[in-house]
């Protein structure tokens, strides 16, 4: 009974705990710098093009919807 329980314990604790912590501490600051550079020229270029089109020919219904989201 004595070992079952304090096994159990630091089990999820150290794996939910340091895991988890340890995951997302240094991923979010070398992942976020690179990624939102090159995302923000590269996801920038081909969506005004695409979005044009459909806003030259009065539709505001399908470019209003993905905007807003």
């Amino acid at each position: 009974r004595h070992p079952g329980r304090y096994g159990s314990l630091p089990l999820p604790a150290e794996a939910a705990g340091g895991g988890g912590q340890r995951h997302q501490g240094p991923p979010p600051p070398p992942d976020q710098g690179p990624r939102l550079q090159v995302q923000g020229p590269q996801a920038c270029q081909p969506h005004p093009p695409p979005l044009q089109p459909p806003l030259l020919g009065g539709q505001p219904a399908p470019p209003l919807l993905p905007h807003r989201h």
